[in-house]
């Protein structure tokens, strides 16, 4: 079953017309500690704009480029290279703070992530959608959580204590102009979770 988010009130920008990207999403608890660290690091920085909902937050993996995207078709050949897709659940440490320049005078204050197996889980999909002849995306990577967009500059720091478990991965399907997204895709990573880093 799809489900359909609405970003109207979200300062993220929706990625291109016709875009389908997959991504980590948050869980409930870890994005609101995220919001929670980002609204104290905004007020000390005086960054301005307003924040994502939590429910919106997450980690964009491999994409679709827009010129290879032709409607149900693409969608259908992403969603089997996500089926092509295993690895077992992970730890993702969100331990970094930075801003990221998205032009038009915004920025994005954002947590990074070094979680080994985020690069990983990016790979692996970059070969399922070669496979299904489908373009994928850079090889180069910064995987990251986007707070908010807005004015202001925040430099380089670490973060403590944040992260997740991720269990699932989901592909996104974009709607440019109507401010909302599906997810047409959906699924679970099995095995044995990957321990918290110290745990």
């Amino acid at each position: 079953m799809q489900r359909s988010l609405d970003w109207r009130d979200s300062p993220q920008r929706p990625p291109a017309a016709g875009d389908l990207f997959f991504g980590l999403l948050l869980d409930a608890e870890p994005a609101d500690q995220a919001l929670a660290r980002g609204r104290l690091i905004a007020e000390g920085m005086g960054f301005g704009g307003r924040f994502m909902h939590g429910r919106r937050l997450h980690i964009s993996l491999q994409s679709v480029p827009p010129s290879r995207w032709d409607g149900e078709s693409a969608v259908a050949a992403a969603c089997r290279a996500g089926a092509r897709v295993a690895m077992a659940p992970f730890w993702v440490s969100l331990d970094g703070v930075a801003t990221f320049n998205s032009g038009k005078e915004e920025n994005a204050l954002v947590l990074t992530t070094s979680s080994p197996e985020v690069r990983e889980l990016y790979g692996r999909l970059r070969e399922a959608l070669i496979q299904e002849r489908l373009p994928p995306g850079r090889p180069d990577f910064n995987p990251h959580v986007t707070l908010k967009r807005g004015p202001g500059f925040v430099a380089e720091m670490p973060a403590v204590g944040l992260g997740w478990t991720a269990r699932e991965f989901v592909l996104i399907r974009s709607f440019r102009g109507q401010g909302r997204y599906e997810i047409p895709g959906r699924w679970r990573l099995q095995g044995r979770a990957t321990p918290r880093p110290g745990s």
